[in-house]
C-alpha cells in the first residue's frame, strides 16, 4: 500500500514537472528573446477574464495565436526601445503599481493579479514594459510635434466634428398611461406646469425630471420636431415613449452653433498626437518583423 502511494506521488510530482516544463518552454522566439506558453496563458487570462477558463479548444487556440502575435509585437518595441537606450527603473515601476492600488484599492488588486494568476514581481516587469512603450512612442512622436496649424487644418477640414447641436432646458413628467397625463396637463393648464410638477415629486405613479440641458437630436423624430415647435416657457405633450407619455416645458433654447477654434484647439492636438503615435508604432512592428528572427513553435 505503502509502495502504491509513493509511485502515485512520484507520478503526479512527474507531472507537475513536466507541466511546469511546457509551460516555460518557448513557443516563439523574438531575435533570441523566448515567449512562453505561460506568458500566452497570462495575456489570454488578462484580456478575456474569468471567461478564458472555459473556452472552447478551438476558441482557446485562437484566443492564444491573438495573444502570441500581440506578444511578438511587443517584444519588437521593447527590443526597439532598448537598441535607443530607453530604461525604466524600479521605482517608475512601484510609482506605477502604486498608481494601480490607488484606483483600485491594494486588495481588489491583489485579487486581480492573483485570478490572473500573476505575481507582484511580474506585474512589476509587466509595468516596466509598458512604461517603456510609453517613453518609445514620446521619443517618436513628441507632445509637440502637432503644432496650433496642424489643429486648425483639421479644426476646418472636419467642420461637422465641432457642431454644437441645438438645446433645450426642459423639465419633464412622465405619466404611465395616456389618460394621466391627459389629467396632468389639463391641470398645469390652469395651474402652471411647475407647480403641478412640484405636486407630483413624490409621486410613486408620475414621474418629474428636474430642469436640465439637452441636445434636441437625443429624441427620436417626433420628440425633437414637437420640442423645437413647443414656445419657450410652454409646455407640450403628451408625447408616448416607450415606458409612458410624456409632457415637457421648455425653459430655455439654445440654437445650433459651431465650436470656436480656442475651445477645442487643445482636444485636437492631444487626438492628433495619439493618431501619430498609433500609426508610429503599426509602422514600427511592421517594419521590425519584416526584418526580425521570428520563431514560432508548434
Amino acid at each position: 500500500m505503502n509502495r502504491r502511494r509513493i509511485s502515485l506521488v512520484l507520478i503526479l510530482l512527474a507531472l507537475f514537472v513536466f507541466a511546469a516544463a511546457c509551460a516555460k518552454k518557448p513557443v516563439a522566439v523574438v531575435n533570441g528573446d523566448k515567449i512562453t506558453q505561460a506568458d500566452v496563458d497570462r495575456t489570454v487570462s488578462i484580456k478575456l477574464g474569468p471567461a478564458a477558463a472555459g473556452m472552447k479548444d478551438t476558441d482557446k487556440k485562437a484566443a492564444d495565436s491573438q495573444a502570441l502575435q500581440g506578444l511578438i509585437s511587443e517584444r519588437l518595441i521593447i527590443q526597439e526601445a532598448r537598441a535607443k537606450g530607453i530604461t525604466v527603473s524600479d521605482e517608475e515601476a512601484n510609482n506605477q503599481v502604486a498608481g494601480f492600488d490607488r484606483v483600485y484599492g491594494k486588495d481588489a488588486l491583489e485579487k486581480q493579479l492573483k485570478n490572473a494568476k500573476i505575481d507582484i514581481k511580474t506585474f512589476k516587469g509587466m509595468m516596466k514594459d509598458q512604461i517603456m512603450i510609453v517613453k518609445l512612442l514620446s521619443a517618436l512622436v513628441p507632445d509637440g510635434s502637432v503644432t496650433d496649424g496642424d489643429a486648425m487644418n483639421f479644426y476646418k477640414s472636419k467642420p461637422a466634428m465641432f457642431q454644437a447641436p441645438a438645446r433645450v432646458k426642459i423639465r419633464t413628467v412622465q405619466a404611465p398611461t395616456l389618460e394621466e397625463a391627459n389629467s396632468v396637463a389639463a391641470q398645469m393648464k390652469s395651474g402652471g406646469f411647475d407647480r403641478v410638477a412640484d405636486k407630483y415629486l413624490s409621486s410613486k405613479t408620475v414621474g418629474v425630471g428636474d430642469y436640465s440641458w439637452t441636445a434636441t437630436n437625443l429624441y427620436g423624430p417626433e420628440l425633437e420636431k414637437a420640442l423645437s415647435s413647443i414656445k419657450t416657457g410652454s409646455f407640450g405633450g403628451p408625447f408616448k415613449t416607450h415606458d409612458g407619455f410624456l409632457l415637457v416645458s421648455v425653459k430655455e433654447r439654445k440654437m445650433a452653433s459651431v465650436i470656436p477654434f480656442d475651445q477645442v484647439k487643445e482636444q485636437i492636438k492631444t487626438m492628433l498626437v495619439k493618431q501619430k503615435k498609433k500609426q508610429a508604432i503599426m509602422d514600427l512592428i511592421a517594419r521590425k518583423r519584416a526584418s526580425a528572427d521570428i520563431k514560432i513553435y508548434n
